[in-house]
């Protein structure tokens, strides 16, 4: 697991990764810092356009950064926003594992920014198999898609 630290470098507090089993590339690190930053960063748009791999630079991120909390949220909303159908298994995941619950809850609170076949097989998945099947019906009910809000019924 990628630790997080914060060291003082030239009078400004920055975020440092050290991990055996990802080092971010200068990229990456540019993009975690931008995802680090107290005040809203920039759009996923602006964002993605500074590293070559958007979606494995994003997914890296959400995957082994967990200091500051909000950078893998961060990047969690850029790749559920704009790469829902290439990380469809990162959703599933997501919305399962009772350990990566605010991921999960991120993406139910945005269902209908994914395509309509990712988004209803998400859903099936957080009421089925999810950690909190009730908290799942509940988000899916506010969904504007008469499919999706149909999960919210037992």
């Amino acid at each position: 697991m990628l630790r997080i630290g914060w060291t003082l470098a030239v009078g400004m507090a920055s975020p440092t990764a050290q991990a055996a089993d990802w080092t971010p590339t200068a990229e990456e690190s540019a993009l975690l810092l931008e995802l680090s930053s107290r005040d809203a960063p920039a759009s996923c748009e602006v964002l993605e356009a500074t590293v070559a791999a958007p979606v494995a630079s994003l997914s890296a991120i959400v995957t082994h950064v967990t200091m500051p909390p909000w950078a893998g949220m961060r990047a969690a909303d850029c790749l559920i926003k704009r790469h829902g159908a290439e990380v469809a298994a990162d959703l599933d995941r997501w919305v399962t594992q009772p350990e990566l619950k605010g991921l999960g809850t991120l993406v139910l609170s945005q269902i209908d920014v994914l395509p309509a076949d990712v988004a209803l097989a998400v859903a099936r998945r957080a009421v089925s198999a999810g950690p909190d099947p009730v908290d799942a019906r509940r988000r899916l009910g506010q969904s504007t898609r008469p499919e999706i809000r149909a999960l919210a019924t037992p």
